[in-house]
């Protein structure tokens, strides 16, 4: 079902339904879908695969040849490795579903026609910091998306302040942590490294996702 791509919005905007909707998110058939999809993300069949597939032993990382997507929340920075960020998108609309919510699901967004689970990485990692600290400029702020996927599983999206671009770990880099970030934050850490003059803590992309998981189970919980 995706009808908005067809004949909706996104279509030739031929269906009916838009005499009476202003926009396809504002239609029952659009919501019960997301309604259906989040479902879907979190059934116990799902969750299992999840599991097993994270809880997997992973060789490895070539850290020095390891490639990083550098990004902004408020003042903080972090990384995440490019083998798991498919892509970055621009801003756009996060749409809540109506009883299927916590503080770490922000809803589902319409990425390349496809209705993706959008989380906040401000949340999970419990960053209490508030936006335009460390000298960052909330005016000069660019907000994004990152699409990830691990180990082709659910492709979930954070909203970030900004996205700076790719960046290479290597080993000399490595800094103490900053006395800002938090317990939570500091269990998904993998290493931090220095870059451009900042402490970047590189994410365990691992722990995010099942985090993600555990995360999006709870919001369908009734």
């Amino acid at each position: 079902m995706d009808c908005w791509n067809r004949i909706g919005v996104l279509g030739d905007k031929s269906c009916g339904e838009l005499s009476v909707y202003d926009h396809c998110r504002d239609c029952p058939t659009y919501r019960s879908e997301a309604v259906r999809l989040l479902d879907a993300l979190t059934s116990d069949e799902r969750l299992d695969e999840e599991t097993s597939r994270l809880a997997r032993e992973k060789p490895p990382a070539d850290r020095a040849g390891e490639t990083l997507v550098i990004f902004r929340l408020g003042g903080t920075w972090l990384a995440l490795s490019c083998a798991v960020v498919q892509e970055v998108v621009g801003s756009r609309a996060i749409h809540s579903i109506p009883y299927r919510r916590n503080g770490m699901v922000l809803g589902l967004a319409n990425i390349g026609g496809e209705l993706v689970a959008c989380l906040s990485l401000q949340a999970i990692l419990d960053l209490q910091e508030p936006p335009g600290a460390a000298g960052v400029q909330p005016d000069k702020a660019n907000p994004r998306i990152l699409v990830t996927q691990q180990d082709g599983g659910t492709r979930l999206a954070y909203p970030v302040d900004e996205v700076f671009g790719i960046a290479r770990l290597h080993p000399d880099d490595y800094v103490p942590p900053p006395p800002l970030i938090t317990k939570a934050a500091n269990s998904f850490t993998k290493a931090v490294l220095s870059w451009q003059g900042n402490p970047v803590s590189l994410l365990d992309a691992l722990s995010l996702t099942a985090a993600a998981n555990r995360s999006l189970a709870s919001a369908t919980a009734i």
